[in-house]
């Protein structure tokens, strides 16, 4: 049912998303959290400085 849904948005907007896409929002959203986590890191540094 999922996937039948699914294949109904894509058909929809004509858009089909390759295993590259996925892979890029992937990384995307890791660098994100590496970003996040380096500034809170930042963060707690200050605060004991």
């Amino acid at each position: 049912m999922m996937f039948h849904l699914f294949f109904l948005t894509v058909t929809i907007s004509k858009r089909r998303f390759t295993k590259e896409d996925v892979q890029r929002a992937q990384k995307r959203q890791f660098s994100r959290e590496q970003r996040l986590k380096t500034q809170a890191k930042q963060a707690n540094y200050y605060r004991i400085m």
